[in-house]
């Protein structure tokens, strides 16, 4: 049969013809896929692309924060305040630096960071807590917090928002991140507590004694009151070993100290009785399940060594042995804190202080070193003995090179040392033998300081010799007669006002160094064992000496200063008085290897004594004029000037009058400020010795059987470390006095005593060893005690100098939104 051709070629043309759709339907379909694929792809890129450009401004505002975290970091360990209010903003006048931004978003490289993006905000600081905060460490919640189980701490926080840009180089659009940062500041330091003691500590007033604030020992507490009175706590109560309701000297509540002692069992200062439970003599750690019971009946408001508590040292330093008075043949006192009050020691055995020709040997290592007050201040003003009997003891300022230059001196910033261990000296202004410009006018050249310089330094610190109408025991007197004034001479050819001659300033004779009462005895005197040198410092005009630029100019017009006040004033001025030889009973402090006769010495140097025996005075500082304390008013610097002020000497310290405040019993209380003006403060001395504000006080008289009278109000403000001769129990009638005989008075007061801010007792005495003798006290009678926790200590808001454990923690971290991040950082609550 024949085909048909035509019919075949159509029938073909058709199968080609639908071949050809389905593949143009096959390849539109996957062209199709394709596209979807690669439009899948790029959408996936964008996102990739955006994701990271979001994470890269993430990575840039937590690198924001960071910058703040580690302003935070220097400033506390710089400032011991971080400023005048309850609530002061800690980042005040922080910014970042064009570096600080540029290093953030450099605009070069991969960097997409717009550097004029970054910003940063902050908070206020929180309120402080109630209390002293403990981390308990059985609590799950805080197993990984490396402050559990310290000492109780102050807690306060602050929230940190940071933001950062990138520009996105595909839209030219900037992607934003908003990041939110806790962070949080711990403070371990004595001044978080009304009182601190590194040993016992005991109350034992007679009439009736409130404290305001919290208490912590780190050994034992002794607690009674006289018969019919009362002792309240209104705060927390602690002790790291026991608490007992009875008399550390007697062993019981006898000789008249058979009162009630109150204690507070929930926040708050109140003294009603309704907010107190009283502690009965048989409630204490000497009952079965005492933990159990202070925990129901106190809140955990009282605490012994029964609950998880950790002792809190000094920072750098060994713990505090007490002496056991049982043993007669072994030493074992190691007063190791004493060492905040002594001046920089060298590391050469053999090494001789130039100018005072005194072995000063003694170094304990550089972290040991920088944390004491001579350490951190940098207004050293270092005596030496006088040249001649009559003479006046002369001193000269000195002031340390700090590691970085272009900031004070502080914690953060330690002095520069020599191969000796000791403090590089940066200047050194003699006022008694430096040339001046007006001996050596121009032209010529010979002249250190500025004669005005020399009347302004001479004016605010004068310098007194010991001389009494006595001379039985050799030229100085007997110590028993009225004591000899001394008119301070001026310099040769002087000009400008200088101490009148004529102008009575006396020495001091302390009498209760010079009396003892043993139990063969009874009452003796001691001739010549409180005599002393006095350098006597008026706060009003070193507070104008301090501000006043000029003074401190280098002479004849040269560019620079002999001392900068605004670049190296840190607050605190150190008074170092001549220290006791290194041979007999201070070489044997020493370790075995040191050449003394203790195999675990403290290697303690302390100041020179008043000495009966060679009836030689000892030394010693007379604060008056102290409304006012010396307060830099300007500064060239971002966080200073420091805030308060801080007299630390390594001898005794007297205070002549109302200190830190007005003096008006009208304004301020215990526990707040009489106005805005009044700074913290603090005192460090081996002993703090507070006459009266009677501007009749005589100090020629102070030798004699008749105490002078101490009629006025008198008012302190300001922190205290001090020492104590500690309590004897069984060895004549020697005990610390307590609480309320810390401070130590030599008037017969009829007027009262108010005094606000925090005691803290870290050693023994070891210049001012005149013991307290139960019923024998013929140098004075006691005032009317007000004493109180200063709101300042509470708030966190230290003196300069003040040694604390501080942490700056990081809490978390959060990605917050633009409308949050708007509204700006709310201040976190308060920690309790």
């Amino acid at each position: 049969m024949k085909t048909n051709s035509k019919s075949i070629l159509q029938r073909h043309t058709k199968i080609r013809g639908s071949a050809l759709v389905v593949v143009m339907v096959v390849c539109l379909f996957t062209l199709i896929l394709v596209g979807s694929y690669l439009k899948a792809l790029s959408s996936q890129a964008k996102i990739i692309n955006r994701a990271a450009l979001q994470n890269e401004a993430r990575n840039a505002a937590e690198g924001v924060a960071e910058y703040a975290l580690a302003e935070m970091h220097r400033r506390a360990q710089a400032n011991p305040s971080f400023g005048a209010t309850a609530q002061p903003n800690p980042l005040s006048g922080f910014s970042l630096s064009t570096a600080d931004k540029g290093f953030i978003g450099p605009g070069t490289g991969n960097n997409h960071v717009v550097g004029t993006s970054v910003e940063i905000k902050n908070s206020v600081f929180a309120l402080s807590p109630s209390n002293p905060v403990a981390i308990d460490g059985t609590d799950p919640v805080n197993a990984s917090d490396s402050g559990k189980d310290r000492a109780p701490q102050s807690i306060r926080s602050m929230n940190i928002f940071a933001k950062a840009s990138v520009l996105d180089p595909l839209t030219n659009t900037n992607i934003t991140s908003y990041i939110a940062e806790n962070v949080q500041i711990r403070d371990e330091t004595w001044f978080n507590y009304a009182m601190f003691y590194n040993m016992d500590i005991e109350f034992h007033a007679g009439p009736n004694f409130t404290i305001f604030g919290p208490v912590f020992t780190n050994a034992n507490v002794f607690a009674t009151a006289g018969d019919g009175n009362k002792l309240k706590f209104l705060s927390t109560l602690i002790a790291f070993d026991r608490i007992y309701r009875y008399d550390k000297y007697t062993g019981n509540t006898s000789g008249g100290h058979g009162g009630s002692v109150w204690i507070s069992y929930k926040s708050g200062l109140s003294q009603a009785d309704a907010d107190l439970k009283v502690m009965a003599t048989t409630e204490d750690s000497r009952q079965a399940g005492f933990r159990d019971k202070a925990a129901a009946k106190w809140n955990n408001y009282v605490q012994d060594k029964t609950f998880p508590l950790t002792k809190f040292n000094p920072p750098g330093m060994s713990a505090y042995t007490p002496e056991d008075y049982a043993t007669t043949t072994v030493q074992e006192l190691r007063n190791n804190a004493y060492i905040m009050i002594e001046p920089q020691l060298s590391t050469l055995k053999t090494h001789v202080d130039p100018y005072t020709g005194i072995n000063d040997y003694g170094y304990k290592g550089d972290n040991t070193e920088n944390l004491k007050f001579s350490g951190l201040s940098g207004f050293v003003i270092q005596v030496k003995a006088p040249a001649a009997v009559g003479a006046p003891p002369q001193w000269q300022l000195i002031c340390y090179k700090a590691t970085d230059t272009s900031n004070r001196i502080s914690a953060a910033n330690p002095v520069e040392r020599d191969s000796n261990g000791l403090p590089i000296i940066a200047c050194q202004i003699n006022p008694f033998t430096d040339p001046d410009d007006f001996t050596f006018p121009m032209p010529a050249t010979n002249a250190i300081i500025q004669r005005a310089l020399k009347v302004a330094l001479l004016n605010a610190i004068v310098s007194i010799p010991y001389r009494d109408g006595g001379s039985s025991a050799a030229v100085w007197g007997n110590g028993t007669s009225n004591t000899v004034a001394f008119a301070p001479a001026a310099p040769a050819a002087a000009t400008g006002t200088f101490p009148a001659t004529g102008t009575a300033y006396w020495p001091i004779y302390d009498r209760r160094e010079g009396h003892d009462s043993t139990a063969a005895n009874r009452d003796i005197n001691l001739g010549m064992k409180g005599a002393m040198h006095v350098l006597r410092i008026d706060y009003g005009l070193l507070n104008t000496l301090i501000n006043n630029t000029a003074l401190w100019r280098k002479p004849y017009g040269a560019a620079g200063y002999v001392y900068e006040p605004a670049s190296r004033f840190t607050g605190v001025v150190y008074v170092q008085f001549p220290l006791a030889p290194l041979t007999g009973s201070t070489l044997a402090r020493f370790p075995v290897t040191d050449g003394g006769t203790m195999d675990d010495g403290d290697k303690i140097r302390p100041a020179q004594g008043s000495n009966q025996a060679l009836a030689t005075p000892g030394y010693a500082v007379l604060a008056v004029n102290a409304r006012t304390l010396p307060q830099m008013a300007t500064s060239t610097t971002l966080d200073n000037p420091p805030d308060g002020f801080t007299m630390v000497t390594n001898g005794p310290l007297y205070v002549w009058g109302h200190y830190n405040a007005d003096g008006n019993s009208g304004t301020g209380s215990a526990t707040t400020p009489d106005n805005a003006n009044e700074r913290p403060a603090l005192m460090a001395a081996d002993a703090v010795t507070i006459l009266s504000a009677n501007n009749d006080f005589s100090f020629q008289s102070m030798p004699t059987v008749a105490n002078p009278d101490a009629p006025a109000f008198t008012e302190i403000s300001a922190a205290i470390i001090t020492g104590i001769v500690p309590t004897q129990p069984g060895k004549d009638n020697i005990w610390s006095g307590g609480v309320h005989n810390l401070i130590r008075y030599l008037e017969n007061w009829n007027g009262t005593y108010l005094f606000r801010g925090s005691l803290a007792v870290l050693y023994q005495n070891e210049v001012m060893l005149g013991a307290y003798h139960e019923g024998y006290n013929p140098f004075y009678s006691p005032p009317t005690r007000d004493m109180g926790y200063h709101q300042y200590l509470a708030q966190g808001r230290f003196p300069p100098g003040t040694p604390i454990k501080r942490t700056v923690r990081r809490m978390n971290l959060q990605d917050i939104t633009k409308a949050v991040y708007d509204a700006g950082p709310t201040t976190p609550p308060k920690f309790n």
